[in-house]
């Protein structure tokens, strides 16, 4: 049988973790390890209630975790915090790849923050987030180690594609009018918006509810973005989809009154379609994967955009 896409190829734990670790970090010695969370490259520990390490799944990632700690190193300070790596371990017999730390951003993720809540302090956060972003040299971000349109993230047919492949998971655990709505998007290859002509930027690539740094007390405003393992070149459509996921076109229209790169004439409908094709990858993931809570979440995305867009 073929191993599921987010598969890890050999069992870590908390327990073997705090021993690697320790063995490589003395200076949190002593460690204690905790189950964090579970993604589809990386496993998170909260290391000393202080510190998150990240540990590759699959040799396959690893080369994202050094793109990434290449990348988090060059930005410049940014409106929002990003991890800052302070350690990192090599690879050895009990744990082959490498693996780093960074110190714990407090706060909560926003999946269950309503995008209706954010002050207008955090829009302008975002959007001041997002420029610099997006202004980051894209030659320097190649160097580090981001690709663009040949991950299929990144580009419009490449998410069509993905949102197709994903098609019987929503079918099966959407009502029928929504279904029937899906079921149309994927068959109609002339709604697939044209990619952008304008040069790639850097991006984030993922972000969205579960990668968004809330402060954990009231009121819960926006301190961080982490995760950037699926940092790109691309379209800035891409990371404006994943606001679409969380707060609609309400939220990114207000973010886009404070960002300051060009916006193009095809901009928002490209962002509706990836969020739409964000939404079949939530409802697939949580039906094969992670559950109830993810499946209902991308239902209830498609259908707010399904309503917002009039199809």
């Amino acid at each position: 049988m073929t191993a599921a896409p987010w598969s890890t190829d050999r069992p870590l734990g908390p327990e073997l973790a705090a021993r690697l670790i320790e063995a490589q970090c003395p200076e949190l010695a002593p460690v204690t390890a905790e189950s964090m969370a579970e993604g589809w490259d990386f496993e998170a520990f909260t290391v000393n209630r202080e510190w998150i390490f990240r540990f590759p799944k699959r040799a396959g990632v690893v080369p994202f975790l050094e793109s990434e700690l290449r990348l988090l190193e060059a930005l410049p300070e940014l409106p929002l915090q990003v991890p800052r790596y302070r350690w990192r371990g090599r690879p050895t017999k009990e744990f082959p790849y490498p693996f780093a730390g960074y110190r714990r951003i407090e706060g909560t993720d926003a999946l269950h923050m309503d995008a209706r809540e954010l002050a207008e302090q955090d829009v302008r956060n975002l959007g001041a987030f997002l420029t610099a972003l997006h202004a980051f040299p894209v030659e320097r971000a190649v160097e580090f180690g981001l690709q663009g349109d040949v991950r299929p993230t990144c580009t419009m047919s490449g998410m069509f594609q993905r949102a197709k492949d994903r098609l019987l998971s929503v079918v099966g655990a959407a009502p029928r009018e929504l279904a029937d709505r899906c079921a149309a998007f994927v068959h109609d290859e002339a709604g697939v918006p044209d990619e952008r002509r304008e040069p790639p930027v850097p991006a984030h690539n993922d972000i969205w509810e579960e990668h968004i740094i809330v402060s954990a007390e009231a009121p819960h405003g926006i301190v961080g973005v982490i995760d950037w393992s699926d940092a790109a070149v691309g379209d800035p459509a891409i990371d404006l989809a994943g606001l679409c996921h969380w707060g609609g076109d309400t939220l990114v229209d207000a973010v886009l009154e404070h960002y300051g790169a060009p916006v193009d004439a095809g901009l928002r409908r490209r962002v509706r379609f990836v969020t739409v094709c964000l939404c079949f990858i939530d409802v697939d993931c949580g039906v094969r994967w992670r559950g109830d809570a993810y499946t209902r979440m991308g239902l209830d995305a498609l259908q707010r955009v399904f309503a917002e867009s009039g199809t």
